[in-house]
């Protein structure tokens, strides 16, 4: 790619890109912006370098009027070049085909040359919409510079050897161009990430044990998941019974497996396949998990932490530190961080697995949850919910940003309120997409 043909132009979705919308009560319409900790840094860098940036935002009943006062009151407004705001809502135009982004491409000057705009946007369909009308795409904000550079992103799995557990290699990894996607492992010490090529050399030489998962640019179309075999691992090793050849029925479905693990089957879809296709007979619920881009993977749980206390208040629970096991109530399970939820079942999932095992100085937190166990958390499990509800929507809570739930069906989604059946949702900055629990 050279300077002649290297994006110039920049536009970014909003919510779940650049941060956290805050709905109002029905009907809803936008109120506030909570904007993630790197968004800042990344426009005004991008900014810096002369690029123009833009929005592309399906806005629902709001009109760029609105849109943009909330943008103005979360600073994000300045970034964005005025004639750059697309809004579905003006422009009668959504994300569910390419023509929002021939649209726009043709508002930036660049109607004849699309390849000069790049979209940045969490959504792989909204993406595959931008490829088809000539767009270059990235998944995160924080790849964005090494897409402008021209570096094709890859899948990876990085292993952090068990001798250097106890290394700053957290920080090491943040410091990367590099988005997590998924923490596993007994200390949280296997990541799965989307990087660079260019980068991939540079984990190697820091003597991560790494494995590349996939096709480069893979990231771009697809999404990750993480499907377990309930019937493999029940069989026990050297069994050959489980479900695995559901993939293998023909050419085109085996290339969608990039890996087999303990967990299950590493899976890479693009939007136009559906989980349902590969529904795996036996398998309990929760036994999908989609793995999202998300920073504060990296990032050491803490209890204490302000995300959590916000969370605490909108669903009405509370975090408690306790010791190494949870108290012994009916139902609960010591430390059970890996089995999925039986109906009614009260689950206790230890908080530290975000972070790794708990350190001298911190004692694990656990959160209580009893549920029916139509909805579940991708792992590492910590169960929430409002207390004294029978059928509640678990979610997955991270140190900075909480939380996955994820439907029967497979598809994650993120939560952007807890209330009651009949009432509002109560909405908080660290949760996302509308979740009621039954009263």
């Amino acid at each position: 790619m050279t300077a002649s043909d290297a994006p110039a132009v920049v536009f970014f979705d909003l919510g779940d890109t650049l941060g956290t919308p805050v709905l109002s009560p029905p009907p809803y319409h936008l109120v506030g912006f909570n904007v993630f900790p790197f968004a800042q840094s990344v426009l005004g860098e991008l900014q810096r370098r002369g690029l123009r940036l833009g929005v592309i935002s399906n806005t629902g009943d709001d009109g760029g009027p609105a849109v943009n006062e909330v943008l103005r009151a979360a600073g994000l407004l300045t970034y964005f070049d005025p004639s750059l705001l697309i809004y579905s809502k003006d422009v009668g135009l959504t994300k569910d085909s390419p023509e929002i982004f021939r649209r726009a491409a043709e508002r930036a000057g660049f109607a004849d040359a699309p390849s000069r705009c790049l979209f940045v946007g969490e959504d792989a369909k909204e993406r595959g919409f931008a490829l088809d009308a000539g767009w270059r795409v990235a998944p995160h904000p924080l790849l964005v510079s090494e897409v402008l550079a021209g570096q094709q992103l890859q899948y990876i799995r990085i292993t952090v050897p068990a001798r250097d557990v106890g290394s700053n290699w957290r920080d090491a990894l943040r410091a990367l161009p590099l988005v997590p996607l998924h923490v596993t492992g007994s200390q949280g010490t296997t990541v799965y990430a989307v990087t660079s090529l260019r980068v991939v050399p540079t984990i190697m030489n820091m003597r991560f044990e790494l494995e590349l998962l996939g096709a480069a640019d893979a990231p771009l179309r697809t999404d990750l998941y993480i499907l377990r075999d309930d019937a493999a691992a029940a069989s026990g090793f050297l069994s050959t019974r489980g479900e695995s050849a559901r993939f293998f029925a023909s050419n085109d479905d085996a290339r969608l497996v990039l890996s087999s693990t303990a967990e299950g089957l590493v899976v890479a879809l693009p939007p136009e396949r559906s989980l349902e296709e590969f529904h795996f007979d036996d398998a309990r619920h929760g036994h999908t998990i989609k793995l999202l881009p998300d920073p504060s993977l990296l990032e050491p749980f803490r209890a204490d932490d302000p995300a959590i206390a916000g969370m605490d208040k909108a669903v009405g629970c509370s975090v408690r530190t306790i010791g190494p096991h949870p108290p012994g109530i009916p139902g609960a399970r010591a430390n059970d961080r890996r089995g999925p939820a039986g109906p009614g079942r009260t689950l206790w999932r230890q908080a530290s697995d975000v972070g790794g095992s708990p350190g001298r100085d911190r004692q694990p937190a656990y959160f209580p949850c009893r549920k029916r166990g139509r909805d579940e958390v991708r792992r590492p499990r910590v169960s929430i919910c409002r207390p004294g509800k029978i059928d509640c929507a678990a979610a997955q809570v991270h140190a900075r940003r909480p939380a996955i739930v994820q439907r029967r069906s497979g598809t994650g989604r993120r939560v952007a309120g807890i209330g009651t059946r009949d009432g509002p949702p109560r909405f908080h900055g660290g949760l996302q997409h509308p979740v009621r629990c039954r009263s």
